[in-house]
C-alpha cells in the first residue's frame, strides 16, 4: 500500500510517500532471499524514480537483528538514506508474539527518511493489543 500526503513541518513542506510492506518469510531456501532482496529493491527505485523528498517504509519486514534477512533490510535502509526510527528509539522489544506465547520477535519496523526521522518525537510497540500476534507501532511526528 502506498499513501502519499503533503505535511506542513518545522522544516516546511513535506510531502511523504508512506509505503506498507509486507516482506516475505524466510523459509531457508535461496528463492526467498533472492525474493527479499527483489522487493527491496523495488521500493528503493520506487523511491528514487520519484520527486518526493521524504519517506516512510513501515511495516512487517519479516527480519529482526540477526537474522539471515537483517543484513539485506540494513542494506536497503542505507541505500534508500533511511533510518530505523523503532530501532534507534527502542531497546529489547517485540512486536510479534507466536499464539502459544512462547516466541517472540521484533520483525515489524518503521524507517524514514533521515529529516522525517529527525521529527519522530516517540515510538511505542502497543502491546495491549491481543488480538493479532504482531503488535502495531506507534509512531509520533512533531510537525
Amino acid at each position: 500500500m502506498i499513501l502519499d500526503s503533503l505535511l506542513t513541518t518545522n522544516i516546511g513542506p513535506v510531502m511523504l510517500v508512506c509505503v506498507c510492506v509486507y516482506m516475505p518469510s524466510d523459509m531457508g531456501d535461496l528463492d526467498c532471499v533472492l525474493n527479499y532482496n527483489e522487493i527491496c529493491s523495488k521500493i528503493n527505485a520506487l523511491y528514487a524514480e520519484s520527486d518526493v523528498a521524504y519517506a516512510i517504509v513501515a511495516g512487517d519486514f519479516n527480519n529482526q537483528m540477526g537474522s539471515r534477512f537483517y543484513n539485506i533490510f540494513f542494506t536497503f535502509v542505507q541505500d534508500c538514506g533511511l533510518k530505523i526510527s523503532d530501532g534507534n528509539r527502542l531497546l529489547d522489544e517485540f512486536t510479534f508474539c507466536s499464539d502459544d506465547a512462547l516466541r517472540t520477535s521484533w520483525i515489524d519496523h518503521i524507517a524514514c527518511s533521515s529529516r522525517v526521522d529527525e521529527l519522530v518525537r516517540k515510538v511505542e510497540i502497543l502491546h495491549h493489543f491481543v488480538r493479532s500476534d504482531h503488535k502495531p507501532l506507534l509512531t509520533v511526528l512533531v510537525a
